[in-house]
């Protein structure tokens, strides 16, 4: 369904043929993003029906329901023009079309003297050891091909070091301390689930790890598939008697009671982070709803396999981009399409989407 400025009822546009926008159609896309292939089918038939009712229009605010929600609208190419949306027309995602009502004109970082950003980056997996310290080759082996069946691969306990996350921090860091922003960060031993529990509404809360998302698994309780990982994880699930302690392991469910109710961005830099399960017309139950609950106004996420390099580049250009305009938006479009110019598919550069208001 369209609204515009103009309407008087809503526009309603039939996307024909629903099962293979879930099935097939999907699976194509997928592919197209895993294997790194041209695209020519998914704009015809996730977007083309909608653009045919917005002539003249240059945003929309997008709230997505069942599959559009696994579905990064940006990276979809026009086969006339080979133009990604991205460059066609901007799309401002929400999560609930309520959240248009909240929106003022007004720049980000309005209150600096008590702007306070809260980083995590390459937490300690193994504490007890320095078997976290893997060989940067093991490293770039392994961070790519990070996947889950069930939740006793998490209890595996053995995690590839991410040591690009921990350059991410310390820049992005850099990039606020010389503008004049307050910030905390917390590497290795000090990225920890029980740090993050107690923070109170920093404006910014970025963690850069491993994430993951848990398909078809057989718990009850959806909002425990999905997580990321956190210092001390591998020590947890080796011990025979479990310590009373977190089990470095924030689940969907942990993360909505966080206390992020004056929050203004949270960053998920990992994999798969907006990923869970979808039911229709209620959203996705995952790290996206759980963030939203604990009271974040936006959520930037990754929405399939991350390269952690790629990823450390675009984030950084993001905040040097975002502490000089005061736009979010704006500036993670153009570091999006900054970040293009090196790495062309869509599979580096449109992994991450914003989210909310």
């Amino acid at each position: 369904m369209i609204v515009k400025k103009q309407s008087k009822e809503p526009e309603l546009v039939l996307l024909t043929n629903g099962n293979d926008l879930e099935k097939n159609a999907f699976a194509f896309y997928k592919n197209s993003v895993r294997f790194k292939k041209t695209d020519p089918e998914s704009y015809k038939k996730y977007w083309k029906n909608i653009k045919n009712n917005l002539q003249g229009i240059r945003k929309v605010y997008f709230s997505p329901d069942g599959i559009y929600n696994q579905i990064n609208l940006n990276i979809l190419q026009n086969p006339d023009n080979q133009k990604y949306i991205l460059d066609e027309i901007e799309i401002q995602q929400l999560t609930n079309t309520k959240e248009i009502l909240a929106f003022a004109d007004k720049k980000d970082f309005q209150d600096l003297a008590n702007f306070k950003a809260t980083l995590f980056g390459r937490p300690a997996y193994d504490m007890d050891s320095v078997a976290y310290l893997v060989n940067l080759e093991l490293s770039k082996a392994n961070s790519q091909n990070y996947a889950l069946r069930d939740m006793r691969d998490l209890r595996q306990g053995s995690f590839s070091d991410l040591l690009g996350t921990e350059k991410e921090i310390v820049l992005i860091d850099s990039i606020l301390k010389s503008q004049k922003f307050k910030t905390e960060k917390y590497l290795l031993s000090e990225a920890t689930e029980q740090k993050i529990k107690t923070l109170q509404s920093p404006n910014i809360l970025h963690i850069a790890t491993h994430g993951f998302f848990i398909p078809d698994s057989t718990s009850k309780n959806p909002m425990l598939n999905s997580g990321v990982l956190l210092a001390g994880v591998s020590n947890y699930f080796r011990s025979e008697e479990k310590p009373d302690t977190d089990d470095g392991i924030l689940t969907a469910h942990e993360a909505q009671n966080l206390h992020l109710d004056h929050t203004d961005l949270v960053v998920l830099s990992a994999c798969e982070t907006g990923l869970g399960e979808i039911k229709n017309g209620e959203g996705v139950y995952g790290l996206q709803r759980a963030f939203k609950a604990a009271g974040a106004k936006s959520i930037l996420m990754s929405l399939w396999k991350v390269d952690d390099k790629v990823t450390q580049e675009l984030m950084t250009l993001f905040y040097q981009k975002w502490t000089k305009t005061a736009n979010k938006r704006q500036s993670f479009a153009e570091a999006q399409k900054q970040i293009r110019l090196i790495y062309k598919n869509p599979y580096f550069w449109g992994a991450f989407v914003l989210v909310g208001e």
